[in-house]
């Protein structure tokens, strides 16, 4: 379907809005992830969100499957050597690559890191009234 990674301009917020992402058929990783695991659904293939650090992935929803799908890159398939891979290069420095990192996040963990995402993109655009609703969503919707 012509989806991809948005590399350039990638902490820019129309990044993580999915009628964006869905429009312009680009976002990061976590957006993207979050497009990708709902047409699988549609298809009765369901996936998992993968919380990796620093990069958000997908996997099949099948137990013991140690496989991985960088939707960032294409929907390229990746192994756990690629991981580890990933985490290097994303840290500039050797990573122990720790099996938390490749554990399936819930909803509500899903949600936190996109609206996590936008408060530091909001912070570092100094839009700090959007940073502000970014953490009331995550207090109100998450906590109460």
């Amino acid at each position: 379907m012509g989806f991809k990674g948005k590399k350039n301009n990638y902490y820019a917020p129309c990044n993580s809005f999915l009628n964006d992402v869905i429009d312009k058929r680009q976002g990061i990783p976590i957006s993207l992830a979050l497009v990708y695991m709902e047409i699988a659904d549609r298809i009765n293939f369901p996936m998992q969100g993968i919380g990796m650090p620093g990069h958000f992935l997908i996997r099949p929803d099948v137990a013991e499957m140690e496989i991985f799908v960088d939707t960032f890159e294409g929907g390229e398939v990746i192994f756990i050597t690629d991981c580890q891979e990933r985490l290097t290069q994303i840290y500039q420095r050797p990573v122990v690559l720790q099996p938390e990192f490749l554990a399936p996040v819930t909803s509500k963990q899903f949600l936190m890191r996109m609206l996590t995402n936008l408060k530091y993109i909001y912070l570092n655009r100094q839009e700090l009234q959007k940073a502000l609703a970014a953490v009331e969503i995550i207090w109100v919707r998450l906590f109460w």
